[in-house]
C-alpha cells in the first residue's frame, strides 16, 4: 500500500485533537515518521496519566489521615 493513502487513512481515523496538532506541526512523510511520532505522543501521554494516578494515590492515602484529625476549631 503507498504510504500516502496510508497516512490519509490514519489521519482520518484520529480522535485526539492534541496529537493532530502536532502532526500539522510536524508533518510525517513516510509511515515510519507517523509510526515514530505517534510512538513518541503515546509515550507522554502514558506519563502524564501515570503522574495523574500518582498524584490521586497519595489524594487518596491522605483522606483517612485528616478524617482522623477531627473538626479544626473555628478562628475568632
Amino acid at each position: 500500500m503507498d504510504d500516502k493513502l496510508l497516512l490519509a487513512t490514519f489521519h482520518n481515523g484520529l480522535s485526539s485533537d492534541l496529537f493532530i496538532h502536532k502532526l500539522y506541526d510536524q508533518e510525517p512523510q513516510t509511515m515510519a515518521e507517523l509510526v515514530h511520532l505517534a510512538q513518541r505522543f503515546m509515550n507522554a501521554e502514558d506519563v502524564v496519566i501515570a503522574k495523574k494516578r500518582k498524584k490521586a494515590e497519595r489524594m487518596e492515602a491522605d483522606i483517612p489521615h485528616h478524617l482522623e484529625e477531627g473538626p479544626h476549631p473555628k478562628k475568632a
